[in-house]
Formats: structure tokens, C-alpha cells, sequence
């Protein structure tokens, strides 16, 4: 199980919450993945979310991914966990 150390760093940069989302999209894509993989995907991305600076230059363009990466999560909870997109 992967240790959650990296929680107490760094604020992450922009590109590691694009990173992040990158990340959390190939893990929903992947049909084989169980819905608890995805879960601790998406847990994973909501808290780099929490942790970027919000005086950042990119922190809106952080505000639509987490939008989009918000729509992909509940797009995978509608369907059961299988929304391979």
C-alpha cells in the first residue's frame, strides 16, 4: 500500500496537478482496474488539489481539470466502476 508521506512536501506545481490528473485519467480509462483502485485515484488527486497554492498562476486552469477529473469520477460511480472512456 502506498505510504501517503508525500502529503506533508511541497505544495504542488501546476504541472504536477496536471500530472495528477493525467494520472487519474489513464487509472478511470482502464477497464480493469476494480472501482477501488479508482477510488484511491481520484482520493489522490482531490488531496494535490487541496494542497495547491491558490494564488498560483495556474490555479484556475487547476480549477476546470478538476472539474473535468470531477465529471470523469461520477461518470465511474454512475457506471458501476467500468467506465473505461
Amino acid at each position: 500500500m502506498e505510504t501517503m508521506g508525500w502529503l506533508i512536501d511541497e505544495p504542488p506545481d501546476e504541472l504536477c496537478f496536471e500530472d495528477a490528473v493525467d494520472d487519474f485519467r489513464r487509472v478511470v480509462a482502464n477497464a480493469a482496474l476494480p472501482l477501488s483502485a479508482k477510488q484511491d485515484a481520484w482520493n489522490r488527486l482531490v488531496c494535490t488539489a487541496a494542497r495547491l497554492n491558490p494564488h498560483g498562476v495556474g490555479f484556475v486552469r487547476a480549477g476546470a481539470l478538476m472539474k473535468e477529473a470531477l465529471c470523469m469520477w461520477l461518470d465511474v460511480r454512475a457506471a458501476g466502476g467500468d467506465a473505461g472512456r
